[in-house]
Formats: structure tokens, C-alpha cells, sequence
């Protein structure tokens, strides 16, 4: 029996994740991730949505082909004639594994496009610096008109899995000029809402009751309505938290709301937030809080920075342990710096020197 291929891939090029990321008006605007990497795969829309997903197959089938051809040369993953996966090898998540076939059916499409507006401006995301990014005009409406025919024609095709999962983080989607259509487009399946929870939006809610595996995501970063401000930019932590409640309300359970930290050195690491997010999770009856960190530092960090970051979101990990709670840490780490914060957080476990 022969042993089956191994070769360069990730799990978001095998599952055919289809991404709709960034400017729509980019060339690699539907891709398989959103990583802080320039050349990313991807493909641009097109008039017919038909050519749009067409072009996205072919280029798997082309991203594929040449991740068979990556050999490691020093340490470093290469391939001289590469087109299509000049981003891919510098990635932490590009790896040798025995992939097989990949997926024919989409299990996650992701909607993160812009123009679309959004009421915070949160210190680490750089789309509010960029008023176009906000600004919303008849040829960006031809553009998500675009996004739309492309989707439905995937769904027509049965191009996407019926139990696919639909990741709604396009700005703030509760004050969307395309609210409706994309809720026309997702009404009744998984989704997850990224929202900023300025707003109580009553079709999120209706969402997570009829869909018990439909959850809102809210990048908290705070435990205090000080912090929160000075992350956002708006000074309404109590107006969140209260809209919190309100989904908690309208949620069959805590796995509908999730929490997210974006671990920021120097900003949210200290016991006053870890303490208070451990309450407000307590108090909205979660048991688990995602940690992450700013995205644009991932392939451009030093070492110092990281060594902060490690040790900030290790103490983070150990008082949510403390208190009976978990954490989850993403992909927004690398695996090493994922190791790192689990043996960091267990050395001050064995320490008893941490607060919580």
C-alpha cells in the first residue's frame, strides 16, 4: 500500500475557506485567510459571480499544486517558480502534513470586507485611519452586489457545506447600509457575529435562538470601563456590557457569547482588568475567555515585545485557571508562543505569586 503524499498546506487552503477580506477593490480580495502577510493567494470579483468562484477553485488547484513543490532549504520553507504561494511559506500555519483531497464543499465563509463602517476606533486596527474605509457610495454597493451573486451562486451550486459556518465581521454589521441583504443571505444558519455590542441588535438575537450554534464575538480587551476607553476611542463600557446581558438572554447557552482579549503589554495586562473580565465572565455565566494579541505584530514582533506578551498573557491564563475558568489561546499566536504562554503560566502556578 503506497504511503500517501505529504506536502505543504493548512487547514483553511483544505477546507476551501472561502474569505472576502479587505478592500473590495483589491486583486487578491477573496482569499483562504486574512494573515498580515502581502501577496496573500486570492482572486479578484468579477461582474458575474460564476467567474468569481470559478477563479477561486482554480486558484486552490493551483495553490495546491505548487505547495507539493516547497522543499525546506536552511530552515526556511522555498520555491523558486512560485506564483501563488509567495505569502504561504512564510506563514506559521503552513505546514507538512498528510493532507489528502481537499474539501469540495466550503464549511466557513468569511465576511470582512470594507468599505463598511464601524463606531469604534480601537487603538490596534488601522481601517478607521482611512476614512474611505467608512464611507459607503453607489460603486461599493455594486461591489457587495458583486459579493452577493458570488455567494449565491457558491450556495446554488451546492459549493457550500449545509452545515457551513458564516463568520459576519464586515465593520459593525448592526449599522450595515448591507445589513439586511446579509442577513437575508445567513437568516437561519451558523453564524458568528463579530459585533462591537454598541448596539442591541434584535435579528443577532433572533439568530441565536432559532440557531443554538450561532454565537456573537466581542473583542472585550478591558476589565474596566477606563481601559475600554482608552482601547475604543468611546467611553460606553456600561452600554456594552449591558447589551451583553441582553444576548446572554436571548442565548440557549454561555457557548453563544464568546469573549476575545487582545493581550496589549503595557495597556490591558494589569490585575485591575484581569480581575474585572474574570467578573464579567463569572457574571454572564462563561466559562471560557479567547486570548489573542495585535495581529500586525505576529511576523514583525521583537523579541522584548514578545517576551511581554508571553509573560502578560500567561498571567492572564493562570488567574482565569484560578477561578475555574478556561482560556483559549488563537491562532494569532504561533505554536511556539502558544508553548511558551502554557509554560510560563504553569511556572507561576508552581510559583504562588499570582494574584486572582
Amino acid at each position: 500500500m503506497s504511503q500517501e503524499l505529504q506536502y505543504y498546506s493548512c487547514n483553511k487552503i483544505n477546507n476551501t475557506v472561502m474569505n472576502f477580506s479587505g478592500s473590495i477593490y483589491k486583486e487578491n480580495f477573496v482569499t483562504f485567510c486574512c494573515e498580515p502577510l502581502k501577496n496573500l493567494p486570492g482572486v479578484s470579483l468579477f461582474d458575474k459571480g460564476e467567474v468569481t468562484i470559478k477563479n477561486f477553485i482554480k486558484m486552490r488547484d493551483a495553490v495546491i499544486f505548487e505547495s507539493k513543490e516547497v522543499k525546506v532549504e536552511c530552515g526556511c520553507k522555498v520555491y523558486e517558480g512560485q506564483i501563488y504561494t509567495k505569502a504561504c511559506v512564510k506563514c506559521a500555519q503552513y505546514r507538512l502534513g498528510s493532507w489528502g483531497k481537499p474539501k469540495s464543499l466550503t464549511p466557513w465563509i468569511n465576511l470582512s470586507m470594507y468599505p463598511s463602517p464601524c463606531q469604534s476606533k480601537c487603538i490596534y486596527c488601522n481601517a478607521h485611519k482611512n476614512s474611505s474605509n467608512y464611507k459607503f457610495n453607489q460603486k461599493d454597493a455594486e461591489g457587495y452586489e458583486k459579493i452577493l451573486d458570488a455567494l449565491n451562486y457558491a450556495r446554488t451550486r451546492e459549493l457550500i457545506a449545509t452545515n457551513a459556518c458564516w463568520q459576519i465581521s464586515t465593520g459593525e454589521i448592526t449599522i450595515h447600509p448591507y445589513r439586511d441583504k446579509i442577513f437575508d443571505l445567513v437568516r437561519d444558519d451558523k453564524c458568528i457575529f463579530y459585533t462591537n455590542c454598541f448596539k442591541f441588535d434584535k435579528d443577532i438575537g433572533n439568530n441565536l435562538q432559532i440557531n443554538s450554534k450561532s454565537c456573537i464575538q466581542l473583542s472585550i480587551d478591558s476589565g474596566t470601563p477606563k481601559t475600554w476607553h482608552e482601547i475604543k476611542g468611546v467611553d460606553n463600557f456600561n452600554i456594552v456590557v449591558d447589551n451583553l446581558v441582553k444576548y446572554r438572554s436571548n442565548s440557549s447557552g454561555h457557548w453563544q457569547i464568546k469573549l476575545k482579549y487582545i493581550v496589549l503589554p503595557g495597556i490591558n495586562d494589569t490585575d485591575e482588568d484581569y480581575l474585572g473580565i474574570i467578573e464579567l465572565l463569572k457574571s454572564l455565566g462563561l466559562k471560557q475567555l479567547s486570548l489573542s494579541r495585535d495581529i500586525r505584530l505576529k511576523y514583525a514582533i521583537k523579541e522584548e515585545q514578545r517576551h511581554q506578551l508571553i509573560n502578560a498573557a500567561g498571567r492572564l491564563a493562570i488567574m482565569l485557571k484560578k477561578n475555574n475558568l478556561t482560556c483559549d489561546i488563537t491562532e494569532a499566536f504561533t505554536q511556539t508562543e502558544r508553548n511558551n504562554v502554557e509554560s510560563f503560566s504553569n511556572e507561576l502556578l508552581a510559583s504562588g505569586k499570582i494574584l486572582g
